[in-house]
């Protein structure tokens, strides 16, 4: 907490947001109690998310404690948790969310990882969510790199559904025509800037 406290100061943070990451086929969970003890001990404004994969029986449980715990988001990690966010069966997890007012942080864009499949990491699919569930405000992080076009129809089609530009700069070229994509296609008041 003290490095991650003293980086913010540094960088001229405001405010964070602050999750793990859980992929049951990949061997990933983050307890939300470990990220909320986390956030406790922090003195930058951090906005605390879980990281819930949906695959997980127990999804209710940890979506509930992370309820409790006053979180405000969730993370979800498709490409390594291998599931399809457009398939009905996640309706419900969706509908959960929505009813309690979290945000749903989606991990979009590419994966070094073998074993991601890069196919449920693609921008579309969170315009097939935002298409069924209108209500439930969604980010796409890394605005869906190297994705950034298609990011930038979905954001212009569903004004619930923001993308981050987290990891964008890395690739100047790219963050280049990412935003002015964004600009032509009129969804900069849709981007976060993190």
């Amino acid at each position: 907490p003290e490095t991650f406290d003293a980086v913010m100061r540094e960088g001229g943070i405001d405010v964070a947001i602050t999750f793990g990451l859980a992929a049951s086929s990949a061997g990933v969970r983050t307890p939300n109690d470990y990220v909320a003890n986390f956030v406790h001990q922090l003195s930058t404004p951090t906005i605390p998310f879980a990281a819930i994969d949906p695959l997980d029986r127990d999804w209710r449980e940890q979506l509930e404690e992370a309820i409790h715990l006053g979180f405000s988001g969730v993370k979800l990690y498709p490409v390594l948790s291998l599931f399809d966010p457009t398939a009905p069966d996640f309706d419900d997890f969706y509908q959960v969310l929505a009813r309690n007012g979290l945000v749903l942080l989606w991990h979009m864009g590419a994966s070094p990882s073998p074993v991601g499949k890069l196919a449920v990491s693609q921008p579309l699919v969170v315009d097939e969510v935002a298409r069924r569930h209108p209500e439930l405000v969604q980010i796409m992080a890394h605005m869906g790199h190297p994705w950034q076009r298609d990011t930038n129809v979905v954001l212009r089609k569903n004004r619930r559904v923001f993308a981050d530009l987290s990891g964008v700069p890395s690739r100047p070229m790219d963050a280049f025509l990412a935003l002015v994509h964004a600009q032509e296609w009129g969804t900069v008041d849709q981007l976060l800037f993190g």
